[in-house]
């Protein structure tokens, strides 16, 4: 397994505040980086622990774009995210044991049959 881990020297610019222990894969902190415009810009990092052959492909992406690792790992986040939120939601209500209609039902309740 591959560790990338934050410390004083690459984080410049942003104090990290720890907020709790995530298992033993993950810390999670929150900090605090300013903005052009003096102000400050409320960010939470995310410490986690990748096997060698997906920090290899990150490390191979980074080279070739010139991007970091940290974008791609945030984008890759960013854009799955509200997909397994959706996941999680449309399983907890599964799971109830509320009455559930079917569009025929709910057409004929509504008087929507044409």
């Amino acid at each position: 397994m591959s560790q990338a881990f934050l410390t004083k020297s690459n984080c410049k610019g942003i104090n990290l505040e720890p907020i709790a222990s995530v298992g033993r894969d993950a810390v999670l902190t929150r900090g605090r980086r300013s903005t052009k415009e003096g102000g400050a810009l409320l960010t939470s990092t995310l410490c986690i622990r990748l096997p060698e052959e997906v920090d290899k492909r990150l490390n191979s992406l980074s080279s070739k774009t010139g991007r970091t690792k940290t974008y791609y790992v945030r984008e890759a986040i960013l854009g799955h995210l509200e997909e397994i939120e959706d996941t999680y939601i449309a399983l907890s209500r599964l799971e109830r044991s509320e009455k559930t209609y079917s569009l025929e039902e709910v057409e004929q309740k509504l008087d929507l049959e044409g």
